[in-house]
């Protein structure tokens, strides 16, 4: 059986994934996402996890960057969040 939690992480990767490939397709450079940004916000991002066990570096959404302690979260355009961070995309990679 789903949970509720598991079932609207589904959800939410498969809203935003088309919005990554559509980000991807475009290139640019990555930024650092602030948690006052109106897409983070929307996500409830924030840099430094509250929720034990779930972070920015364990989601499916995360890849590393070559920038220490950053990394690239397809739910946020493939722009650059903490790995100590969460929002509530996350889902367990």
């Amino acid at each position: 059986m789903i949970s509720r939690r598991q079932l609207l992480s589904f959800i939410s990767v498969g809203v935003l994934v088309p919005n990554a490939v559509r980000a991807m397709s475009h290139g640019g450079t990555a930024v650092k996402v602030e948690e006052s940004d109106a897409n983070a916000q929307a996500l409830k991002y924030v840099e430094v996890s509250e929720v034990k066990g779930q972070n920015c570096a364990n989601c499916v959404l995360y890849r590393s960057s070559d920038e220490d302690g950053w990394g690239a979260c397809s739910a946020l355009q493939n722009n650059l969040v903490a790995e100590k961070g969460w929002c509530i995309a996350w889902a367990k990679g």
